[in-house]
C-alpha cells in the first residue's frame, strides 16, 4: 500500500478502496441537495448522470467478460 500512496495520493487510496468517485460524487450531491446548495431539478440531472454513466460501466464490463465474437467488425 505504500507505493500506492506515493503514485496517487492518500485520499485517492481511501475514496478507492470506500467507494466510487462517481458514488462520492452522488453522495456529495444529495448532501448539497439536502443543505440547499442545489435545486432538486439539479439534483435530477446529477442522478441521471450516475445511474447513465454505472449503466454503461456495467454493461461494458459484461460485454467484454463474454467470450462470444459479438461486436467483432465483419
Amino acid at each position: 500500500m505504500g507505493r500506492e500512496i506515493k503514485k496517487y495520493g492518500v485520499l485517492d487510496v481511501l475514496t478507492g478502496k470506500l467507494v466510487s468517485r462517481k458514488f462520492l460524487a452522488w453522495i456529495v450531491a444529495c448532501v448539497f441537495l439536502a443543505i440547499s446548495l442545489i435545486t432538486a431539478s439539479e439534483w435530477v440531472l446529477l442522478t441521471c448522470i450516475w445511474i447513465g454513466a454505472q449503466g454503461a460501466i456495467d454493461f461494458f464490463k459484461i460485454w467484454k467478460s463474454t467470450d462470444d465474437d459479438f461486436g467483432e467488425p465483419l
